[in-house]
């Protein structure tokens, strides 16, 4: 928070220390500043897909109907299937129970060359789970359990350390358990 506000005052027009503070407004449930910092931002960088996804998942933790908007932006300008911007828009499915925009996330990701896998398999086991697909769901956290077991051992603290919203959570988790990827009690 700290670093995040040392760089604002450095710079206030800083797209970058903008998107920070929104992710610590998000992480303080102050809302009404995570919007407006991370609209901020990306008014000011429209062409970084890295940070046009990183702010549509603090819009999305926001409830903000922008999420999709700028996820998809960032589709646009990269799109690259690594994960790195359809995990988020598999994300803003899971938030809605949308299966049709779960089918087309699904279908374009990838996982990525480096880095981020526990992510990106926790993220796809459960947007398979969410669409009934226990097959694909079961792949993806084998991956999950085999590349990070503790992940998979306890994926609702890691969707909390990501900084996801407490009801994006609980939908994600009950997906997960309704495939019986972890136990009911856990």
């Amino acid at each position: 928070r700290r670093h995040a506000y040392i760089a604002t005052t450095l710079n206030p027009q800083d797209p970058w220390a903008l998107a920070a503070r929104a992710r610590v407004a998000v992480s303080r449930r102050a809302c009404g500043q995570a919007i407006s910092f991370a609209v901020r931002a990306a008014q000011l960088q429209p062409y970084d897909p890295v940070l046009l996804a990183d702010v549509g998942l603090y819009l999305l933790d926001c409830n903000d109907p922008r999420a999709e908007q700028m996820i998809r932006r960032a589709i646009t300008l990269d799109d690259n299937p690594e994960g790195r911007f359809y995990a988020p828009l598999l994300l803003v499915a899971i938030a809605r129970d949308d299966h049709v925009t779960a089918r087309e996330a699904l279908a374009q990701m990838a996982p990525p060359v480096i880095g981020r896998h526990s992510r990106f398999y926790l993220i796809s086991a459960t947007g398979h789970a969410m669409l009934g697909d226990h097959i694909r769901a079961r792949a993806a956290w084998a991956q999950l359990k085999a590349t990070q077991p503790s992940i998979a051992d306890d994926p609702e603290t890691f969707f909390e350390q990501l900084g996801y919203a407490p009801d994006l959570r609980v939908k994600a988790v009950a997906h997960l358990r309704k495939a019986g990827l972890i136990a009911r009690g856990a």
